[in-house]
Protein backbone atom coordinates (compact mmCIF):
# COMPACT_ATOMS: atom_id res chain seq x y z
CA UNK A 1 0.00 0.00 0.00
CA UNK A 2 1.29 3.48 -1.04
CA UNK A 3 1.50 5.92 2.19
CA UNK A 4 1.89 8.93 0.49
CA UNK A 5 -1.00 11.55 0.05
CA UNK A 6 -2.15 13.33 -3.04
CA UNK A 7 -3.42 16.93 -2.28
CA UNK A 8 -4.00 20.09 -4.49
CA UNK A 9 -3.54 21.88 -0.87
CA UNK A 10 -1.29 25.13 -1.72
CA UNK A 11 0.90 24.83 1.45
CA UNK A 12 1.31 28.81 1.66
CA UNK A 13 -2.61 29.20 2.08
CA UNK A 14 -2.22 27.15 5.14
CA UNK A 15 0.93 28.74 6.52
CA UNK A 16 -1.25 32.05 6.02
CA UNK A 17 -3.92 30.26 8.12
CA UNK A 18 -1.24 29.59 11.06
CA UNK A 19 1.30 32.68 10.61
CA UNK A 20 -2.04 35.19 10.31
CA UNK A 21 -5.02 33.65 12.62
CA UNK A 22 -3.90 30.62 14.51
CA UNK A 23 -1.08 31.92 15.95
CA UNK A 24 -1.54 35.83 16.90
CA UNK A 25 -5.72 34.92 18.19
CA UNK A 26 -4.01 31.83 20.32
CA UNK A 27 -2.03 34.35 21.70
CA UNK A 28 -4.53 37.49 22.31
CA UNK A 29 -6.52 34.99 23.98
CA UNK A 30 -4.09 33.72 25.81
CA UNK A 31 -3.11 37.35 27.18
CA UNK A 32 -6.38 38.60 27.53
CA UNK A 33 -7.09 35.89 29.86
CA UNK A 34 -4.00 35.12 32.20
CA UNK A 35 -2.92 39.29 31.67
CA UNK A 36 -6.15 41.18 31.55
CA UNK A 37 -8.67 38.69 33.32
CA UNK A 38 -6.24 37.93 36.23
CA UNK A 39 -6.97 33.59 35.62
CA UNK A 40 -3.96 32.11 36.62
CA UNK A 41 -4.67 28.29 36.52
CA UNK A 42 -3.20 26.19 33.93
CA UNK A 43 -5.66 25.36 31.23
CA UNK A 44 -7.00 21.81 30.65
CA UNK A 45 -6.33 20.38 27.12
CA UNK A 46 -9.84 21.08 26.08
CA UNK A 47 -9.60 24.65 27.95
CA UNK A 48 -6.27 25.28 25.03
CA UNK A 49 -7.97 23.54 22.14
CA UNK A 50 -10.90 26.28 22.67
CA UNK A 51 -8.61 29.07 23.26
CA UNK A 52 -7.32 28.26 20.10
CA UNK A 53 -10.14 28.08 17.96
CA UNK A 54 -11.78 31.15 19.89
CA UNK A 55 -8.56 33.24 18.88
CA UNK A 56 -9.04 31.86 15.48
CA UNK A 57 -12.38 33.38 15.45
CA UNK A 58 -11.64 36.54 16.38
CA UNK A 59 -8.64 36.73 14.23
CA UNK A 60 -10.58 36.13 11.26
CA UNK A 61 -13.21 38.96 12.50
CA UNK A 62 -9.84 41.11 12.58
CA UNK A 63 -8.75 39.83 9.16
CA UNK A 64 -10.34 42.31 7.16
CA UNK A 65 -8.40 45.34 8.97
CA UNK A 66 -5.31 43.12 9.29
CA UNK A 67 -5.81 42.70 4.83
CA UNK A 68 -6.10 46.69 4.40
CA UNK A 69 -3.62 47.28 6.75
CA UNK A 70 -0.58 44.91 5.46
CA UNK A 71 -1.16 45.92 2.24
CA UNK A 72 -0.29 49.71 3.08
CA UNK A 73 2.42 48.34 4.59
CA UNK A 74 3.41 46.72 1.70
CA UNK A 75 3.09 49.79 -0.65
CA UNK A 76 5.01 51.58 1.91
CA UNK A 77 7.65 49.29 1.37
CA UNK A 78 7.38 49.62 -2.81
CA UNK A 79 7.08 53.62 -2.33
CA UNK A 80 10.37 53.55 0.08
CA UNK A 81 11.93 51.51 -2.89
CA UNK A 82 10.88 53.27 -5.47
CA UNK A 83 9.57 50.05 -6.86
CA UNK A 84 5.91 49.91 -8.70
CA UNK A 85 3.11 48.21 -6.23
CA UNK A 86 3.02 45.17 -8.79
CA UNK A 87 6.79 44.16 -8.41
CA UNK A 88 5.87 40.86 -6.30
CA UNK A 89 2.83 39.92 -8.40
CA UNK A 90 5.37 40.30 -11.67
CA UNK A 91 8.07 38.36 -10.08
CA UNK A 92 5.53 35.45 -9.06
CA UNK A 93 4.00 35.64 -13.07
CA UNK A 94 7.65 35.19 -13.99
CA UNK A 95 8.53 32.46 -11.47
CA UNK A 96 5.45 30.25 -11.94
CA UNK A 97 2.48 30.77 -9.53
CA UNK A 98 2.94 27.16 -7.86
CA UNK A 99 6.98 27.16 -8.26
CA UNK A 100 8.97 27.17 -4.32
CA UNK A 101 9.99 30.69 -5.22
CA UNK A 102 6.67 32.17 -5.76
CA UNK A 103 4.88 30.28 -2.92
CA UNK A 104 7.80 31.49 -0.65
CA UNK A 105 6.72 35.34 -1.70
CA UNK A 106 3.34 34.42 -0.65
CA UNK A 107 4.65 33.00 3.02
CA UNK A 108 6.44 36.12 3.39
CA UNK A 109 3.08 37.96 2.67
CA UNK A 110 1.39 35.67 5.62
CA UNK A 111 4.38 36.53 8.15
CA UNK A 112 3.70 40.52 7.33
CA UNK A 113 0.28 39.84 8.19
CA UNK A 114 0.87 38.04 11.36
CA UNK A 115 2.83 40.93 12.66
CA UNK A 116 0.08 43.76 11.66
CA UNK A 117 -2.44 41.19 13.48
CA UNK A 118 -0.69 41.50 16.26
CA UNK A 119 -0.46 44.94 15.93
CA UNK A 120 -4.54 45.23 15.94
CA UNK A 121 -4.88 42.41 18.42
CA UNK A 122 -2.61 44.52 20.82
CA UNK A 123 -4.55 47.39 20.82
CA UNK A 124 -7.71 45.32 21.19
CA UNK A 125 -5.92 44.25 24.47
CA UNK A 126 -5.24 47.56 25.86
CA UNK A 127 -8.74 48.95 25.47
CA UNK A 128 -10.01 45.37 26.78
CA UNK A 129 -7.49 46.22 29.83
CA UNK A 130 -8.71 49.72 30.30
CA UNK A 131 -12.51 48.35 30.24
CA UNK A 132 -12.29 45.59 32.71
CA UNK A 133 -9.73 47.98 34.89
CA UNK A 134 -6.94 45.40 34.72
CA UNK A 135 -4.69 45.89 38.17
CA UNK A 136 -1.56 45.11 35.87
CA UNK A 137 0.43 48.75 35.46
CA UNK A 138 2.36 47.47 32.58
CA UNK A 139 -1.03 46.61 30.54
CA UNK A 140 -1.42 50.70 29.79
CA UNK A 141 1.43 50.95 27.79
CA UNK A 142 3.20 47.61 26.60
CA UNK A 143 -0.14 46.84 23.93
CA UNK A 144 1.20 50.26 22.33
CA UNK A 145 4.40 49.68 21.87
CA UNK A 146 3.86 46.12 20.92
CA UNK A 147 1.82 47.48 18.55
CA UNK A 148 4.90 50.09 17.01
CA UNK A 149 7.14 47.33 17.13
CA UNK A 150 4.85 44.35 14.92
CA UNK A 151 4.24 47.22 12.32
CA UNK A 152 7.63 47.62 12.45
CA UNK A 153 8.35 43.71 12.04
CA UNK A 154 5.65 43.46 9.13
CA UNK A 155 7.31 46.98 7.21
CA UNK A 156 10.84 44.86 7.54
CA UNK A 157 9.37 41.54 6.27
CA UNK A 158 7.43 43.30 3.56
CA UNK A 159 10.56 44.93 2.45
CA UNK A 160 12.76 41.79 2.58
CA UNK A 161 9.87 40.28 -0.07
CA UNK A 162 10.14 42.76 -2.34
CA UNK A 163 13.91 42.43 -2.18
CA UNK A 164 14.00 38.81 -2.81
CA UNK A 165 10.97 39.34 -5.72
CA UNK A 166 13.42 42.16 -7.15
CA UNK A 167 16.17 39.45 -6.95
CA UNK A 168 14.09 36.63 -8.40
CA UNK A 169 12.95 39.04 -10.97
CA UNK A 170 17.22 40.38 -11.84
CA UNK A 171 18.11 36.43 -12.37
CA UNK A 172 15.05 35.53 -14.48
CA UNK A 173 16.19 38.58 -16.81
CA UNK A 174 19.63 37.91 -16.45
CA UNK A 175 18.90 34.38 -18.00
CA UNK A 176 16.63 35.56 -20.74
CA UNK A 177 19.13 38.26 -22.02
CA UNK A 178 22.10 35.27 -21.55
CA UNK A 179 19.84 33.09 -23.58
CA UNK A 180 19.08 36.36 -26.35
CA UNK A 181 22.69 36.72 -26.28
CA UNK A 182 23.97 33.21 -26.83
CA UNK A 183 21.50 32.68 -29.77
CA UNK A 184 22.28 35.89 -31.20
Amino acid sequence: MNASVNTDLKIPDLWFDFYARILPGSAFVAVAVYYVIGLETSPSALEALLAVFAGYFIAMLTQPFASRMTRRVERFADWLRKLNEDHVLQAQQALGRDTRRALLLSKMHGESTFFVQIALLSLGLYFIAHLVGGSRWWLGYWPIVSCLINLGFALEVADRRLMKASRYLRTLNGSAEADTNGKA
